[in-house]
């Protein structure tokens, strides 16, 4: 997706605005405070010593609790470590103290079940009674392999599966919500709405005890692997792809391409949050973007699944009520026009599969559609509109 320079530098100039407002309540409240303080010795040396003395414990306080919080809430931010073949010894040693700082904090995550908690706290006390005996390089080497290779993919996938389970209940929600709202409401707010949530319960999911920071931090991280990564476009695709090979069927046709852009956009933010949540150090946007083109073609799959299961039932009784006047067995119209709908889905899927990043390309007309989806083309005749039109005892001469 294209980035316009001007909203770049309009956010940047908010955010040094916002930086500057912040420096500015502060020195201008230190400063009242300090006259405070002349005041109270003016008034007696003893309290305004006192008044020193507790504004100084207050500060390194504040100082330690920071430091604290911060090396608790470091692994999302953590980055530049050397763990390669020029790694050096106190370079092996750090990354391994930040492993034993990550594996703690991840062994007390609610999901994880007791006995899988209870290994990954063993593994943090073997690494630090390995750094604790002047281990070689080879040691540390091989305690990392073990940590990254297996330990961490083993608890990584038992939190995805309760992952899973949440993208699943909300891709129904935001299907419901957006086809048959409670109350008048706009779609793309409903859409954003649930996809922010969603971010912030795939943190959950990995994160122990996550702060407003690192939630704020895997939103943006999202959004630039899902822009810049073409990501969005190809769910654009994946739409018009469907609706030119899918049979004429009215009103719920826009119904059709919402649920499919729904399904792809909440199953692609999901896989990019737990992605950017499973890495475990220094974390790149070419990175982001090369990962989720690795889970490209897992997704597409996921959404001819994701369409029995959810869109489906929702959309059967809109494509009965927008069967053509005249027809008798309204039923069988609907299942004929669900079967030509989920054929056209397998072929697209099949068709962006082959060539994923090769569809994210700038937007064609919907009469050149079909170039861009090989498999699409091969789609089974679809019913003419003219044919479902009911003919006329007095036709115009």
């Amino acid at each position: 997706m294209y980035q316009y320079p001007m909203l770049n530098r309009a956010v940047s100039f908010i955010r040094r605005l916002l930086v500057l407002s912040v420096v500015l309540i502060v020195f201008f409240f230190a400063f009242e405070w300090f006259r405070l303080l002349l005041l109270l010795r003016r008034v007696h040396p003893l309290v305004g010593l006192g008044g020193m003395i507790l504004t100084a414990l207050v500060l390194l306080w504040m100082l330690i609790r920071h430091l604290n919080r911060r090396a608790d809430h470091q692994t999302l931010r953590a980055g530049g470590f050397r763990t390669g073949a020029r790694a050096t010894h106190r370079d092996l040693r750090a990354y391994c103290r930040y492993l034993i700082q990550y594996i703690t904090r991840l062994s007390n995550h609610p999901y994880l079940q007791e006995e899988t908690s209870r290994i990954l706290r063993q593994q943090a006390a073997d690494i630090d009674e390995v750094l604790a005996s002047h281990p070689l390089n080879d040691d540390l080497y091989r305690t990392i392999q073990q940590v990254e290779e297996i330990l961490l993919p083993n608890a990584f996938d038992e939190l995805d599966r309760e992952r899973k389970r949440l993208t699943m209940v909300k891709v129904r929600a935001v299907i419901e919500d957006a086809n048959q709202p409670p109350f008048p409401v706009i779609v793309p707010l409903v859409i954003l709405y649930h996809q922010i949530t969603l971010i912030s319960l795939v943190v959950d999911c990995f994160v122990t005890r996550a702060s407003l920071g690192e939630y704020l931090l895997v939103i943006r991280d999202v959004w630039q692997v899902m822009t810049k990564g073409d990501f969005i476009r190809l769910g654009q695709r994946l739409f018009e792809g469907v609706y030119i090979n899918s049979p004429p069927m009215g009103m719920a046709s826009n119904d059709l391409g919402q649920a499919i852009s729904t399904i792809w956009m909440t199953h692609s933010i999901s896989n990019a949050a737990a992605l950017r949540c499973r890495t475990i150090h220094s974390w790149t946007l070419k990175q982001g973007i090369a990962d989720m083109e690795g889970q490209t073609v897992p997704t597409l799959n996921e959404i001819r699944e994701e369409w029995m299961r959810s869109v489906m039932p929702l959309l059967k009784i809109r494509i009965r009520h927008s069967a053509p006047p005249g027809t008798e067995d309204t039923a069988g119209f609907s299942e004929s026009v669900v079967r030509g709908i989920t054929k056209s889905i397998d072929h697209v899927v099949q068709g962006l599969s082959s060539r994923p990043m090769a569809a994210a390309q700038p937007s064609r007309p919907l009469a050149k559609v079909s170039t861009a989806y090989p498999k699409a083309a091969e789609t089974i005749r679809l019913p003419d509109r003219e044919k479902n039109r009911p003919t006329s005892k007095n036709p115009r001469p």
